[in-house]
């Protein structure tokens, strides 16, 4: 705890002590600042007034309040992912509970929140802690639903998933959509419970949750500024993950790295715990042989919930370390499993 409380300290009282460091942050700062200025909630700006079609408002709309409420400064603009942050730790706290003691729970966001990326974009104006947090809202409740005690628990936590799908939509797109949905389906595949997820869940009212949560801001942005969709969908998420170096960027550079560099820009994101990495594996494996039925499973929905993203952007060429950030509740709680 003491640990803990020095971690969030630095973090708290540094958010003001140094201006906006690169193009990132103050791109999304100013689109956030032309929000809070015009009053337009809808449509986020950039420079000269255009609209900026390059991602949702979830983290914009965030830091508009902040901005807001105490005024155009550089702690108010960072404020906002320190609670989006907050609010993974807590998620990845209960989670890790509800499958082990209080040292097992205190241990893992210990982990989390001493990570480099992780406490690097807790106190950054950019898009990846509240993604963080959405896609750490559907997989511990997906996680928490499938182990869940009674009927009435399974569905608080079946809508805590499709919740953070929708959130998910709102803080990144539909490629917060695929990395919620890809490690329930890997994992259903090899604990072959296919079938638990369509009863346990409730798919209909939780999907018309989740749209009911993101489809209406989607539909209000094609409607103001025509040709969103479009860009966003299909330049955005399609040619920008297929095409290396893709020149339809209206806001940056596209990247074109090796395939392959997610992992390791994974390895530099968990740093210093991937020091560890090859003490740590071996130890997992052996406590994976040795525990309950329930243990295995949640490792092995942890281990797919972990490497989803980096197989996701594996085969890509356009990406930057921060895409690591889904997985890191799920690295953290195995490592704490690990040290343990």
């Amino acid at each position: 705890m003491l640990l803990l409380a020095t971690v969030l300290a630095i973090r708290l009282s540094s958010l003001g002590a140094y201006p906006l460091m690169d193009t990132t942050e103050s791109r999304y700062a100013d689109v956030a600042r032309q929000m809070a200025e015009s009053g337009d909630w809808l449509t986020p700006r950039i420079d000269d007034g255009r609209p900026f079609w390059g991602k949702p408002p979830l983290s914009i709309w965030a830091t508009a309040a902040s901005f807001r409420w105490i005024g155009f400064q550089e702690w108010a603009a960072r404020l906002p992912h320190v609670v989006f942050s907050g609010v993974t730790v807590v998620l990845t706290f209960v989670l890790a509970r509800r499958f082990g003691d209080a040292r097992l729970a205190w241990k893992s966001i210990l982990v989390l929140s001493s990570t480099s990326l992780f406490y690097l974009m807790s106190g950054a104006v950019m898009t990846d802690a509240s993604l963080a947090a959405s896609t750490t809202a559907a997989l511990a409740g997906f996680a928490l639903a499938m182990h869940a005690a009674g009927r009435r628990e399974q569905i608080v936590w079946g809508y805590v998933f499709f919740a953070g799908i929708g959130m998910a939509m709102l803080a990144k797109g539909p490629v917060g959509v695929v990395l919620c949905v890809f490690p329930v389906v890997a994992w259903a595949v090899l604990q072959r419970k296919l079938a638990a997820c369509f009863t346990i869940l409730p798919w209909k009212s939780g999907a018309v949750l989740a749209l009911a949560i993101a489809l209406p801001w989607y539909l209000a942005a094609e409607q103001a500024t025509p040709g969103f969709l479009w860009y966003f969908i299909v330049g955005e998420h399609i040619q920008r993950f297929l095409v290396s170096g893709w020149e339809g960027d209206l806001y940056g550079k596209a990247h074109d790295e090796v395939p392959g560099t997610i992992w390791m820009f994974a390895a530099a994101a968990t740093l210093p715990w991937s020091f560890l990495a090859p003490w740590l594996a071996p130890a997992l494996g052996r406590s994976w042989r040795t525990s309950s039925t329930d243990d295995r499973s949640l490792v092995t929905f942890l281990s797919c919930w972990a490497v989803a993203p980096l197989l996701l952007f594996t085969p890509a060429r356009n990406i930057l370390p921060t895409y690591v950030a889904p997985a890191l509740p799920a690295l953290a709680i195995l490592c704490a499993l690990s040290l343990d």
